[in-house]
């Protein structure tokens, strides 16, 4: 065999190499990205829904109910008094610390919405600094927001869909 069919044949591997490596390292980067971004959003609206989830388990001091019992009490009593109060506190010292402001808590059976709760804020209170009202300027809300869902069985077998809407600074 010559010598220089060894270099040519040499030469047309490696180039055949090299574009099997290219071709697989364009497949495996695109489909890693998605993955990625896929996970990364999708970790927003489970941490909504664990606070959910752990606001509705919470104990009580109140006939030793937890928040759910005490919804579900409430309801059939026709007396919030008692639940209003608690949530504002409960969610009040969660999402003030996590500067997520605004917070809406609503309680439906049959698409009949029977509680209402939030926090006592105003998209007002933000104006003060300047950055806000350069980002409203351009169409951009300075609060995301995100909302989360549970629903609890009653005793007519009627579920309550609990919701919570947060809205948290960017």
């Amino acid at each position: 065999m010559k010598k220089g069919t060894e270099t040519l044949t040499f030469v047309f591997s490696l180039i055949f190499l090299a574009l099997i490596l290219t071709f697989y390292f364009l497949i495996f980067s695109t489909v890693a990205t998605k993955t990625v971004e896929t996970k990364i959003v999708s970790l927003n609206s489970i941490s909504d829904n664990i606070n959910l989830l752990n606001y509705l388990r919470t104990p009580t001091n109140i006939n030793n109910f937890t928040i759910s019992d005490l919804i579900i009490y409430s309801y059939y009593n026709k007396d919030y008094q008692d639940l209003e109060g608690l949530s504002e506190n409960i969610f009040n010292k969660i999402y003030l610390e996590n500067k997520c402001p605004v917070w809406i808590l609503n309680a439906k059976i049959k698409d009949e919405e029977f509680f209402d709760v939030d926090s006592d804020f105003s998209l007002e209170q933000l104006r003060g600094g300047v950055r806000y009202n350069i980002l409203q300027l351009f169409g951009v809300e300075p609060l995301r927001y995100t909302n989360a869902q549970i629903s609890i069985p009653s005793f007519n077998q009627d579920k309550i869909k609990i919701s919570l809407i947060t809205g948290c600074l960017r």
